[in-house]
């Protein structure tokens, strides 16, 4: 299945003028498919090179009979011209002398051919004299002189880099299979992929008849049966024993050069190997201009891990402690540590991450073998600080203390910096019981002598930039919300100076949240996506910084009205909060996951969660702001008694008006410390309450307000909790001069969706019988629903069986499933 290339159609088009384009990539990239579809589109002359083309009479004939039709006619084979040197260029410059036009001749597969079919079509491209057009498509560097003709400017280059597939293309090729993803679920296909043309088709495959498009993509490997088969016979089955050997043995590491490849191999070869391999059309992609490092794609380096497990299953860890060998010799020591922790060899592990202590707090070990390692070496301070850092990650704040204990009498190195790791002990301790007062005085004794505080701090020094996440975790979850907004972006900065992405995921994490607290939600989000792009590429998507990245992510979705991705969200956010043990993150998800109940009508798995969520709050005091963020809740059990924006809410409601706007009156000072989400609601619970009143001036007046709020951040959930209520005083003010003209068009047309006959409802519901019918659910008798409507029974009655006939059933509990069915609740 083929789409359309544009930009690298146009590249080709270009290219095409020249004398020579070569375009290159490994097996899969899409070069066949690519050109087969632009040649047809220009008239090009057209050849799949066999491995019978390696005779260059064969080859010339073929050229010959394509050409023919263009205008070409390169005669019968020179078998003389062959004989001389040179001869075979100057029999193709007579032949292509005076041409009718010019005349572009694609030849695919070139990486098939060898010696004199080389040099033949090495002829057609020097001596085409601009009447032929040469374009190949290889696997590997081709043996032309491409150096020369690029100098000339006669070469034209397509890299396999170009060939990848971008979002846009991935997205109408998935959709040519049927499949529409999300945008996450796409980015993270691309990811796994690198847009390997091959690698995108076998997903989109398989994803045909998976159920579970999240799962597929989590599980989806290089040792995959579909991608396992291409890459073995494709790839792996054409290279010889002594290659296939250095493949394997060089896959376990992220990057390999020659000297590390040296050191898994035994051999002295490995820089030389490398750069034939990358040439070869291996999928072997260059690190620098130098050619010095290389990684492989990240399914073909999977694909040779599980060929280790399966034919060389005792070889892994003596390649893993080879690496860490080389590594940490080479100061690498950062790289070494993910090699210890699997080499089967725990004296080693033990020293090397002693000698390591630092890096490993920066996070992404687990704290089991951290744990191991200080058991091995009791006293050492610098392994006890490094477990304390990765229990604390873990969720395991009685962990942290305790080794910390473990160590406290432990004797010092000696070294210079040991007062940093006491002062980093002490600072940990701080953070494990939630005492912000000891964490910044032992953050300020890691700062530089005569600076002016724990934020100023120069960018290279690894002990501050943990000082600042370590004070700035602290005050987060202690609740001094603004400290630690100010902390953690010292923290970042310092992050991305000194390219410390676990730390920087840490910040990214939890100023979403803080974003989000603030009531900023572009910021919010923008700060959840760099955490989970982030995350997803070091494997980090189930720590504590993505739970929250997530739960921010989640209340985003929500106050915008994107109820499904908000409950996607949630669903993630809930999944990192297990796995990191972040209560406060699972108690947030709860919160959020009470408000979507509520919105899909389940009002007591909604209270349910709620009080799950406040009993929590001790616990969990971020909670508290983001009680706020979130909406008021009129829904809860104690509304009139708790908040008096929701007990508004609920006054407004039932038909008090003037009882609601008392209420709220005071909430609308603009001195009042409010979330701007809950003074959003409480200027439209003003709107609903004058207009009621008959004060028409101040109602619209409150609209505006309420609209300056929303649009900057594209707050859309508390204008559709006001229902009828806001949608007509929203058509009324379009009438209106406002500053929000398209906002407000863009808040009716989703209203006026929403209240229109969902597909399968023949004849809409009013709007009083969509009052009767949220009170369904609720299993209040009619007397009661009466009451809160401030109707007569009968009325009830009347609407409930119009209700039943519009949805055509015959009892409640139908015409509440059918409404869910149907969207209306």
């Amino acid at each position: 299945m083929a789409i359309a290339r544009e930009r690298l159609d146009d590249a080709l088009d270009r290219g095409s003028a020249r004398d020579l384009t070569v375009v290159t990539g490994p097996a899969g990239s899409g070069k066949t498919v690519l050109l087969a579809s632009w040649a047809a589109a220009r008239d090009a002359a057209w050849i799949s090179l066999r491995p019978e083309h390696l005779d260059v009479a064969r080859l010339w004939r073929d050229i010959a009979c394509v050409l023919r039709p263009k205008g070409i006619d390169l005669g019968s084979e020179p078998i003389v011209a062959r004989s001389l040197p040179g001869g075979l260029a100057l029999h193709v410059r007579d032949a292509l002398r005076r041409p009718p036009r010019r005349v572009t001749l694609v030849l695919d597969d070139l990486h098939l051919l060898r010696g004199p079919a080389v040099s033949l079509v090495a002829a057609l491209a020097e001596e085409s004299d601009g009447a032929l057009g040469v374009v190949v498509a290889s696997r590997s560097d081709p043996d032309l002189p491409l150096g020369r003709l690029r100098l000339e400017g006669r070469l034209s280059e397509v890299r396999g880099a170009a060939l990848a597939f971008t979002t846009t293309e991935a997205a109408e090729l998935l959709a040519g299979y049927g499949l529409t993803l999300r945008e996450d679920q796409l980015d993270r296909l691309l990811a796994r992929t690198e847009g390997w043309a091959a690698g995108l088709r076998l997903a989109a495959l398989s994803l045909r008849a998976e159920p579970d498009v999240d799962r597929f993509l989590a599980n989806f490997a290089g040792d995959d049966h579909a991608v396992a088969d291409y890459l073995s016979g494709e790839v792996l089955g054409a290279q010889s024993a002594d290659v296939r050997e250095f493949l394997l043995r060089t896959s376990l590491v992220d990057r390999v050069c020659g000297g590390l490849a040296d050191a898994l191999t035994g051999a002295r070869d490995g820089a030389r190997t490398l750069v034939e391999l990358q040439r070869a059309g291996v999928f072997l992609q260059p690190l620098d201009r130098h050619d010095t490092w290389f990684r492989y794609h990240p399914l073909f380096a999977e694909l040779l891990h599980a060929r280790v497990r399966l034919e060389r299953p005792g070889l892994a860890p003596e390649l893993h402690l080879r690496a860490a060998r080389w590594l940490s010799a080479n100061g690498l020591g950062r790289e070494a540590l993910p090699h210890a922790l699997r080499a089967d060899d725990p004296e080693t592990m033990a020293d090397l991450m002693s000698e390591q202590w630092l890096d490993l707090l920066l996070g992404g070990v687990a704290p089991e073998a951290l744990l191991a390692a200080a058991r091995l070496r009791r006293g050492d301070r610098r392994l006890a600080v490094a477990a304390a850092g990765a229990c604390l990650e873990a969720g395991d704040a009685a962990g942290a203390e305790a080794v910390l204990a473990g160590a406290a009498t432990g004797a010092g190195t000696g070294a210079p910096g040991d007062d940093d790791v006491d002062a980093l002990a002490t600072l940990l301790r701080a953070r494990a019981r939630g005492d912000v007062p000891a964490a910044r005085e032992a953050a300020a004794a890691l700062r530089g002598r005569g600076d002016p505080g724990p934020l100023a701090v120069p960018v290279d020094d690894a002990r501050r930039s943990l000082a600042l996440l370590h004070l700035g975790i602290t005050e987060f979850e202690a609740g001094s919300l603004d400290a630690a907004a100010d902390t953690l972006d010292a923290a970042s900065a310092l992050a991305v100076d000194g390219r410390r992405e676990r730390v920087l995921l840490e910040c990214l994490g939890r100023t979403a949240a803080l974003e989000l607290l603030a009531g900023r939600l572009t910021r919010a989000e923008a700060a959840a996506a760099a955490a989970r792009s982030l995350a997803a590429r070091a494997g980090w998507e189930r720590s504590a910084a993505c739970a929250w990245a997530y739960c921010a992510l989640a209340s985003v979705h929500w106050l915008r009205d994107e109820v499904e991705e908000a409950e996607a969200a949630a669903d993630a956010a809930m999944a990192a909060a297990y796995a990191a043990a972040e209560v406060p993150a699972a108690h947030v998800v709860r919160l959020l996951r009470a408000h979507l109940a509520v919105a899909r009508g389940d009002v007591d798995r909604g209270r349910a969660m709620l009080r799950a969520v406040l009993d929590g709050l001790a616990i969990a005091r971020p909670l508290v702001r983001w009680l706020d963020a979130l909406g008021p809740r009129p829904w809860a059990e104690d509304a009139d008694r708790n908040d008096v924006l929701a007990a508004a809410t609920v006054r407004l409601g039932r038909g008090d008006a003037l009882s609601a706007l008392r209420r709220v009156e005071p909430l609308l000072d603009p001195g009042a410390a409010l979330h701007p989400t809950r003074r959003l609601y409480a200027w439209l619970v003003a709107a609903v309450a004058r207009q009621s009143l008959g004060d028409t001036r101040d109602a619209s007046e409150a609209v505006e307000r309420a609209l300056e709020i929303a649009a900057p951040e594209r707050y859309r959930r508390p204008f559709a909790d006001g229902g009828s209520a806001v949608r007509r005083l929203l058509q009324r003010h379009a009438s209106l001069p406002t500053d929000y003209a398209p906002v407000v068009a863009e808040l009716i047309d989703a209203l006026e969706r929403v209240s229109a006959p969902p597909p399968g409802l023949l004849e809409p519901l009013s709007e009083r019988e969509r009052d009767v019918l949220r009170l369904l659910p609720t299993l209040l008798p009619n007397t009661e629903i009466a009451s809160e409507l401030f109707v007569s029974v009968n009325t009830v009655k009347t609407h409930v069986k119009s209700i039943y006939r519009k949805l055509e059933v015959s009892s409640r509990r139908e015409a509440v499933a059918r409404a869910r069915q149907l969207r209306l609740m």
